[in-house]
């Protein structure tokens, strides 16, 4: 949700020994979920100006090459490792395929231990993994083609 507020005037004062604090307008704050102890981003711009955002504009996206041969734990532990890290979209790819046992050490990886993230594309030669827990990022094609994939997939 976006609202557009005039130029607003606000006062920084001390906060502590060594810091000092601004004031966010509460109307923003709430239409962001910003509470109190949330965590808040800040990008300054090319002209020194300051941007707050409620998520950080930069989701990281990480990519691997895998080949045949890597091993599946290897790769289940870098997905675990970059959720850990808060990466927001992985993909495996390897231009000489991936194997079953590789798709099968991911997605126990992400079943078991990473909730939140889902594979949303799955090819022969590449896996997307996007982490799914904020609702405001999902796009709603991404998950009804991955359940019609996962409904031809399914053994029934």
């Amino acid at each position: 949700m976006v609202y557009v507020y005039d130029t607003m005037e606000r006062h920084v004062f001390r906060f502590g020994k060594n810091s000092i604090a601004l004031i966010i307008p509460k109307k923003w704050a709430d239409a962001n979920g910003v509470m109190p102890s949330s965590t808040v981003f800040l990008d300054e711009g090319d002209r020194g100006n300051l941007t707050v955002s409620a998520r950080s504009s930069r989701r990281e996206e990480v990519e691997i090459d895998a080949k045949p041969d890597t091993n599946p734990i290897f790769l289940s532990r870098w997905v675990g490792l970059r959720y850990m890290g808060g990466t927001g979209r992985l993909r495996i790819y390897s231009a000489k395929g991936i194997t079953q046992k590789q798709v099968d050490g991911v997605s126990k990886k992400i079943n078991e231990e990473c909730p939140g993230f889902q594979i949303t594309s799955q090819s022969n030669n590449d896996i997307v993994i996007e982490d799914f827990t904020d609702i405001q990022e999902v796009d709603i094609e991404k998950v009804i083609l991955r359940i019609r994939a996962l409904m031809h997939d399914s053994p029934n």
